[in-house]
């Protein structure tokens, strides 16, 4: 149970090496609604979402400084929206 943690420190995007699940980790950012799993190997920030594309079917997020395009699972997709819809509101 490895993870591969990235995050802005200051503005410089940083990467880091955790021992952990991503259950474990879900559990402790439980507090910060911001924070969403979109699919079985993801976590994350609702606010550094740049784009939504696709439908139920198959739903794709980029994020702010980064070239890849994650996907959103279709057992995510109910709790990803309800965040994203309470972002927005």
């Amino acid at each position: 149970n490895y993870l591969n943690i990235v995050y802005f420190n200051d503005s410089d995007l940083c990467n880091k090496r955790l021992r952990s699940s991503l259950r474990d980790v879900e559990e402790a950012l439980e507090t910060f609604p911001f924070m969403v799993r979109t699919h079985r190997a993801f976590l994350v920030n609702i606010h550094l979402i740049t784009q939504v594309t696709g439908n139920s079917a198959g739903m794709k997020i980029s994020l702010f400084s980064c070239d890849k395009v994650l996907p959103v699972s279709r057992s995510n997709i109910g709790e990803f929206k309800k965040r994203i819809s309470e972002k927005i509101l």
